[in-house]
């Protein structure tokens, strides 16, 4: 195998669990995901981005092509970024993007979290966006 990939998530991937995902579907697709990427000379897994730690992935889920395990200690080339941008995971995020490759851009994420610099970016595709201000109340 030439890469390994993590697919990092919120809460959806659980390392504690007997699976995955809680959602049979989402093991489904998980699962098929990995036999893709295998078809192509990559190596997937899914964690919680709490797992990573020191550019590692300290658990992660791995189909093995006949069922999952549970890998540990995990290093990886690539992530892909799949959980939620806010004050509590900016700072991961900003430190797997210095330490790793990232393949969905955390520039481009930025820029989508904030409607003003996506509008600005893209004025032909999103509505003309102001900022807000705040105005003191008239007095009455």
């Amino acid at each position: 195998m030439n890469h390994k990939v993590a697919i990092l998530w919120d809460e959806e991937v659980d390392v504690n669990g007997e699976y995955p995902a809680k959602q049979k579907w989402r093991n489904k697709d998980l699962r098929l995901y990995t036999e893709i990427a295998r078809d192509n000379q990559i190596e997937l897994y899914n964690a919680s981005f709490s797992q990573y730690s020191d550019g590692e992935i300290r658990k992660a889920w791995h189909w093995n092509g006949d069922k999952w395990v549970l890998a540990e200690d995990v290093s990886v080339s690539l992530v892909y970024d799949k959980f939620k941008y806010d004050e509590e995971t900016k700072d991961i995020k900003e430190l797997i993007d210095t330490e790793k490759e990232i393949l969905n851009s955390l520039k481009l994420e930025r820029i989508c979290m904030d409607k003003y610099k996506t509008h600005k970016m893209f004025p032909n595709r999103v509505p003309e966006t102001a900022k807000a201000k705040k105005k003191k109340p008239k007095e009455c």
